[in-house]
């Protein structure tokens, strides 16, 4: 069903409910509809000698609101999915009708205030995009900028700390020497050593405790740790 056309004699179904709700202030929903089935069912009685097509838009539409008014009398009324969407299209396409009335108005009023406008007829050349340098740019700058672009990434790579290679072995036996002369604490393996010592000596310890040479206890997080050497290695 196409959206009606208001004659100057004649409104069509869509118009006139939207016409019932507003004079009434109702908002569009589907208690609101069932409201007005009344009315325009009364001004239904009005247009039964006008053109057969459009008397069958009142009648469809007349149709959904006695649908509505029904179930709203009878709310234990059990309708079918494709009867609940034909009430959801009638609230859809009475708001959307609603919008197109607002915007005919707006129109009008812009039709009628006379301020019209025109385009501009197009440029009679193209405009093709160009590349302009900043004034300050010349040859030195961009030495300088290369320059200085060569000299960061030659930083770079020279950044970097050279470390000599180490004997783990010599860490594992001096821990092993250290625990048969009855330590028992790695922080007293560890005194005096530098961080690099104490990290070989960890390791160490791990190897030893991997190996089940040692056993190691430790009470809570950051604790010192125990070592109790295994009897049987």
């Amino acid at each position: 069903m196409a959206y009606e056309i208001v004659l100057e004699k004649f409104s069509g179904p869509l118009h006139k409910l939207l016409e019932l709700i507003e004079d009434k202030k109702y908002e569009i929903t589907e208690v609101n509809l069932s409201k007005i089935t009344g009315d325009f069912l009364e001004y239904l009685k009005e247009v039964e000698s006008k053109e057969p097509r459009l008397l069958a838009d009142f009648i469809a539409i007349a149709s959904k609101l006695i649908l509505i008014k029904s179930k709203s009398l009878i709310p234990e009324l059990e309708l079918t999915e494709e009867e609940e969407e034909e009430i959801r299209d009638l609230e859809q396409r009475l708001k959307l009708y609603k919008k197109l009335k607002e915007a005919e108005e707006i129109f009008r009023n812009l039709w009628n205030a006379q301020n019209i406008s025109f385009s501009r007829d197009p440029l009679p050349f193209e405009r093709i995009p160009a590349f302009i340098p900043s004034p300050d740019l010349n040859q030195q700058s961009l030495l300088n900028a290369l320059a200085a672009m060569h000299s960061s990434v030659v930083t770079l790579k020279t950044q970097y700390e050279k470390y000599d290679a180490v004997n783990f072995e010599n860490y594992i036996s001096e821990l092993i020497s250290r625990i048969g002369k009855n330590i028992s604490k790695f922080g007293s393996v560890t005194e005096n050593k530098g961080k690099k010592e104490v990290i070989l000596l960890f390791l160490a310890l791990l190897h030893l405790l991997k190996d089940n040479k040692i056993s190691i206890d430790q009470s809570q997080s950051f604790s010192e740790i125990t070592i109790t050497p295994n009897q049987d290695e």
